[in-house]
């Protein structure tokens, strides 16, 4: 007879290294499992945008879906007084900015256009990113407060048309239309009217049993 030893157990070489080889493909597909996902440049730019988009919403400080010259040149000179840039910031570099912003060369800045041309400027560095949105975004809530509080005080008052840029004014046009077909769409037309009265004239011939 053969005496065995409790506790220990006989293995080989080749054993061995398939116990080890499958240990180690376990640990892989935990540290993969556990370790996030690389985001694709695509979903990068994707989610900087949506960011982008929020603060540009904080800029619009009229609420028309566009930025203005002014309204930019309020919001770089905000930056340099909350201690976040040190140069100038003047209606020269603001044109410049306009300019390189304004894709559709209409002098307005849109939402699409704002986080188009950040997400290609500003920093790939995700930290330094997220830093720099927050400053953006405190700048735009200064901005936004104080204007609200001149309005309150009377030093600024909003009128219909200046609040209406050149491309609301259009939406609010093609808007008008599309409202003003679609309701005399529903109206009924004077043939299928006149049918419809045929047929009830009908129906009241055979209720009127006296005739």
């Amino acid at each position: 007879y053969q005496r065995r030893v409790r506790g220990t157990t006989s293995s080989t070489p080749m054993a061995d290294a398939e116990r080890r080889a499958r240990r180690a493909a376990v640990l892989d597909s935990l540290n993969n499992a556990s370790s996030p996902k690389k985001s694709s440049p695509k979903n990068l730019s994707r989610n900087r945008q949506a960011e982008l988009r929020k603060v540009f919403r904080q800029f619009d400080l009229d609420d028309s879906g566009e930025i203005e010259a002014a309204e930019l040149l309020a919001l770089g000179q905000a930056r340099r007084k909350l201690g976040q840039k040190s140069s100038v910031w003047d209606e020269e570099k603001n044109a410049r900015l306009v300019k390189n912003m304004d894709a559709s060369g209409d002098g307005l800045v849109d939402e699409k256009e704002f986080a188009e041309y950040f997400d290609s400027k500003l920093t790939q560095e995700s930290a330094e990113f997220g830093e720099i949105m927050e400053q953006f975004m405190e700048v735009a809530k200064a901005c936004r407060a104080k204007k609200q509080e001149d309005r309150k005080s009377g030093k600024s008052k909003p009128s219909a048309s200046a609040a209406l840029s050149p491309r609301s004014k259009q939406w609010q046009t093609l808007e008008a239309d599309a409202a003003r077909t679609a309701k005399e769409q529903e109206k009924p037309d004077a043939k299928e009217m006149a049918r419809r009265e045929g047929a009830l004239r009908k129906v009241y011939q055979e209720f009127d049993l006296d005739g």
